[in-house]
């Protein structure tokens, strides 16, 4: 009686144990195709459409004053009574468009009356309540409208007024981007797949596509539970970068998906580029003899969205970071004419602001990538690229491009790709300067926000 009450009872488990393991893996595989949908169609206007308006130039009031002022000999009088100019700054954090004069008077006289130097604007969506969510003003015009901008050309005059500067937030959230954005021009990422073959022998193989990062995967689920889409899984618009062969030393792989550390050790000297002998996604190899790793490289969008409290009804993607041109596209739209923020330059819109870098692709990718490098650095990256995929690398916890710690990325220093050279020159025509959220990471990121010499007063 005892053996046949636990045989019952181990049924019962057995049988909920399978039907969660079924319910899981529904959910997955519906989750898995909700993040391969982009979340939004492409904008009416592509972004390099957006042309350059006419530019002002020369060296920001700023900046000639700050550099004056550290040259000058130290004056005790001076240290004990700084100038306004030289006072502390607020970041000012707007609910979108949901502002009004008499409210933005009132916060700019209380700036004034403390003494503060300037004010930062950043217009995002983050703690607001659902009735706020739900307001007309906020559904119809979001922070990109013709009401927002005449919201900051009145903070414009106020800083005139009362003797203040304005730094502005390069759009709505973090990292700069938005619904002008489609996602051919927003980030791209490397991703790899691999098979491991033995030799010799005359293959024919289907190069297998990469895998949905696990990152990826949970914040497409972030974003689905939190109504708020982040990223998205283009794995259709993947194209084939390299295919890359290589003799396994060591092979350490292991089934769990979750440990991202797991390693294939090839020898140096063995790796070798066939990409010639793929037509498409086939591969076509004689292979040596030995145990050897096919490492297939593809390019796809990284499918990147605003995330950082993007204050508009239509989601954004992240603008390419590391394409000059699209950079500068996303600064034309950002002051377009009919913004009228270009009287202002320099006084009082000091700088613009790119607030913090957070990405959460895999290894980020640059059109053009490998032959900027090979002119750069007079020496072909391709071979070492294997050695360059390392899971989450580049995510958020990173916080940043690691630039000056991988060779990847160190494309010259007002290369086309060298990320933020091209808003730099478009700020430097302008008179304007710009500014940005280090944070926290490997290395020190002053010279990636596109400043040859950075200076911190």
């Amino acid at each position: 009686m005892v053996v046949r009450r636990v045989l019952y009872v181990g049924k019962y488990i057995g049988l909920t144990f399978v039907l969660l393991v079924v319910i899981i893996s529904i959910a997955l595989a519906l989750l898995y195709r909700a993040i391969l949908t982009p979340p939004l169609d492409d904008p009416e206007i592509t972004l390099l459409a957006r042309q350059d308006t006419s530019p002002t130039g020369g060296i920001t009031q700023w900046l000639s004053e700050t550099i004056e002022h550290r040259d000058s000999p130290f004056s005790l009088a001076a240290f004990a009574a700084p100038s306004r100019a030289l006072g502390p700054w607020t970041r000012w954090w707007w609910p979108g468009n949901l502002v009004d004069m008499d409210q933005l008077a009132k916060e700019m006289a209380a700036v004034a009356e403390q003494g503060l130097a300037g004010v930062e604007i950043q217009p995002f969506a983050i703690s607001l309540s659902a009735a706020d969510l739900a307001q007309r003003a906020w559904l119809t015009n979001g922070w990109d409208a013709p009401d927002f901008y005449r919201h900051v050309r009145a903070v414009m005059e106020l800083a005139l007024v009362n003797e203040l500067q304005v730094d502005r937030n390069n759009g709505s959230g973090w990292p700069t981007g938005g619904h002008h954005v489609a996602m051919r021009d927003g980030l791209l990422q490397l991703l790899h797949s691999e098979t491991l073959v033995t030799g010799p022998r005359e293959l024919a193989l289907r190069l297998p596509p990469p895998t949905m990062p696990l990152t990826t995967l949970l914040a497409g689920a972030v974003g689905i539970l939190s109504d708020t889409p982040m990223q998205t899984f283009a794995l259709g618009k993947r194209g084939l970068v390299a295919v890359v062969a290589g003799k396994i030393t060591a092979n350490e792989r292991r089934w769990q998906p979750w440990d991202l550390r797991d390693q294939v050790a090839l020898a140096p000297g063995s790796l070798v580029d066939i990409s010639t002998f793929a037509d498409g996604d086939t591969l076509h190899w004689q292979v040596p003899e030995g145990n050897w790793a096919i490492i297939a490289l593809w390019q796809l969008p990284g499918g990147e969205l605003i995330a950082g409290g993007h204050a508009h009804p239509r989601p954004g993607y992240v603008v390419d970071h590391l394409d000059a041109e699209r950079m500068v596209a996303n600064q034309n739209y950002f002051f377009r004419e009919d913004t009228g923020l270009a009287p202002y330059y320099d006084k009082p819109l000091r700088a613009i602001f790119n607030d913090s870098l957070e990405f959460r692709q895999e290894r980020h990718w640059a059109r053009e990538h490998l032959p900027a490098f090979r002119l750069s650095k007079g020496y072909d990256l391709l071979s070492w690229l294997p050695a360059l995929i390392e899971p989450g690398a580049d995510q958020m916890p990173f916080h940043a491009l690691n630039i000056g710690t991988l060779p990847v990325y160190d494309l010259g220093e007002w290369g086309q790709l060298w990320p933020f050279a091209g808003a730099h020159r478009w700020r430097h025509t302008r008179s304007t300067a710009g500014a940005g959220q280090l944070g926290t990471g490997r290395c020190t990121r002053a010279s990636g926000y596109g400043c040859a010499h950075a200076f911190v007063p």
